[in-house]
């Protein structure tokens, strides 16, 4: 029974993987300001296969996971209690669907982490499946179809000489690509050639350049200064020298080729401007919202459609960028100090058991999410999930 469903399990996985690495190209509205994926399907279905697999220990792994995780609970209850409040002045089922979204991929990663049969091998392997196909389409998009512009009408932002692949978006690409790299130190002892492991490093950081991401790029900087300093000195320096060299090729082709355009200026301000716009139209406007915000999601209900030019699209980027701004917008003054305590409790419990990848992962995730909000972001935060678990063999 249980190497039945063990199979079952890594052919389920291998499924997930592949709609994964579907991205944006998978995506299907119900009506507007609801969209489905094939993996959030695939994700119910596994979770409650799971979970009637083991009704009868079901009541005590979840009272154990409540003991577990109980410095969070502060948090989680006043981001109910705020967004609770803010749906009686303006009731909307679309923050309801975002974080029933969430609640179920953190369902999913809790079942998985219980009650599944795969190993932490297993979701390694599957998380560097998964980050290399979406750099082979990376890759093959940016050759193919390098002026992305037109995505604009979709209500994507539109991208020149960017890699994108199937994210339609640099910033989550850049992050799939992050995940691939922390993925592949865990999977040392799993990986057998050097070479194959080496060749996955220069490509995901290369994948990573090419996104032109600056978020993605100090995220980048922080792999390789955990990397770099846990290897001996030769090792170092051959490393160092091989990802120079990616780098300086890569801005190299570009400025002699003469392509790209104002995204792919690094020392570009346009982006810095927009967000600082979004930034103070999202703070508080009052006292009452700065101590309880306005509830998690609740600007993703007027924010569904955008005036381009002359033209109305649909708004694809409906929160707001920062995970920072994001709480505190929802949940207060009091949800971020709640929210901050928990981290920090968990940081501390990770440390003690020298958890020090899923530290890296999380101390990297966190830093680029302050700029797109990118751990809440469907495939990310999946994907993440998914490599968790993998890393999760440090402290087993």
């Amino acid at each position: 029974m249980k190497l039945q469903q063990k199979n079952s399990e890594r052919l389920l996985l291998w499924i997930l993987v592949g709609a994964l690495s579907l991205g944006q190209l998978g995506r299907f509205s119900l009506s507007s300001g609801v969209t489905l994926y094939p993996h959030d399907i695939l994700i119910v279905f596994w979770t409650g296969w799971l979970l009637a697999l083991n009704n009868s220990t079901l009541s005590a792994a979840a009272f154990k996971t409540y003991t577990a995780t109980k410095h969070w609970h502060p948090f989680i209850l006043i981001a109910a209690l705020t967004t609770a409040l803010a749906l009686t002045t303006t009731f909307s089922l679309v923050p309801l669907l975002y974080l029933a979204r969430v609640s179920v991929h953190l369902t999913f990663a809790w079942a998985l982490a219980r009650f599944s049969k795969l190993t932490p091998n297993h979701y390694l392997v599957g998380g560097l499946g998964l980050v290399s196909i979406t750099a082979l389409i990376g890759f093959l998009q940016l050759v193919f179809i390098p002026d992305t512009r037109f995505l604009s009408v979709l209500g994507f932002d539109d991208h020149y000489y960017r890699m994108i692949g199937t994210q339609l978006d640099p910033a989550f690409m850049g992050a799939l690509f992050l995940l691939g790299l922390v993925t592949i130190i865990a999977a040392r002892p799993i990986i057998k050639h050097r070479l194959l492991s080496g060749g996955l490093l220069l490509l995901f950081t290369l994948g990573v350049l090419l996104t032109f991401s600056r978020a993605s790029y100090l995220g980048l900087i922080i792999f390789w200064i955990y990397w770099l300093t846990s290897l001996k000195l030769q090792k170092t320096i051959y490393l160092g020298i091989s990802v120079t060299v990616a780098i300086l090729a890569t801005y190299g082709v570009l400025s002699v080729s003469h392509i790209g355009g104002e995204g792919t200026k690094l020392l570009r301000t346009s982006s810095i401007a927009a967000r600082a716009a979004t930034v103070s139209h999202s703070l508080p406007q009052s006292e009452q919202e700065l101590l309880i915000g306005t509830g998690l999601y609740t600007s993703a209900i007027n924010d569904s459609e955008t005036q381009l030019r002359v033209t109305v699209v649909p708004n694809q980027a409906r929160v707001d960028d920062s995970l920072v701004l994001f709480i505190l917008t929802g949940t207060g003054l009091w949800g971020l100090i709640a929210f901050g305590h928990a981290l920090v409790v968990t940081v501390k419990q990770l440390n003690k058991k020298h958890a020090r990848l899923t530290l890296l992962l999380l101390g990297i995730l966190f830093v680029i999410t302050q700029f797109n909000n990118t751990l809440l972001q469907p495939f990310v935060l999946v994907s993440s999930l998914l490599v968790f678990l993998g890393l999760s063999k440090e402290y087993r």
